[in-house]
């Protein structure tokens, strides 16, 4: 016999090291089985394509098709035995909010307190509506006279091209034959001078 220790498995005599391998090598364990199972099982992901985002300014003013806000701001305590001053505000489109303070104590029942605040915002909707026409034609203006200046604009730039480059060809020189230069003056021989002595002799 071997050093090794030995097992028997099935009437056959085998070393420790491959009774080790045939165990750990052999088949998956019962819970190896149920996690298996259970990752099988599992269902594909699910694409979730993100909502569209929608202007608030673009709602209709309708209560039922537009979105309010109605918000809640716990002011930090001062002591009162009421609670804290609380801040709440409400608003729908791009308009002014609606904006009044309580105490926290004064609040009891906050379902009633947002109704209260969505009321307010709904009884303004005429009056808002007509602003947000207004706003809404003075921004289409605004735009329309915008595109008209950049169009003219553009229009000017490719004139002042054209015209650049029409000048451009016909201020270009012909090619002409130079005429021969003319030959440079010659300088006259100084007149010849009489040696004094000479002329003292003429005396």
């Amino acid at each position: 016999m071997t050093d090794q220790a030995t097992s028997t498995i099935e009437g056959q005599l085998i070393t420790t090291e491959e009774y080790v391998e045939l165990t750990e090598g052999g088949e998956e364990t019962e819970e190896e089985q149920i996690q298996l199972a259970a990752e099988e099982e599992k269902p594909a992901p699910v694409e979730v394509k993100p909502l569209p985002v929608l202007l608030i300014e673009d709602d209709p003013y309708d209560r039922q098709s537009c979105q309010i806000t109605v918000s809640f701001s716990f002011l930090p305590g001062d002591g009162n035995p009421k609670g804290r001053n609380v801040v709440i505000t409400a608003h729908s489109h791009n308009d002014a909010p609606i904006i009044t303070m309580k105490r926290a104590g004064d609040i009891e029942d906050y379902g009633t307190e947002i109704q209260t605040m969505m009321n307010q915002v709904f009884d303004g909707f005429e009056e808002n509506k007509a602003k947000h026409e207004t706003r809404k034609q003075k921004r289409e203006k605004e735009e329309k006279e915008a595109a008209e200046r950049a169009a003219k604009a553009a229009e000017t730039r490719k004139k002042m091209a054209e015209k650049t480059a029409s000048k451009t060809i016909s201020t270009t020189p012909a090619t002409t034959t130079a005429a021969p230069a003319k030959p440079a003056p010659v300088a006259k021989p100084a007149p010849k001078q009489t040696p004094a002595a000479q002329q003292l002799a003429l005396f």
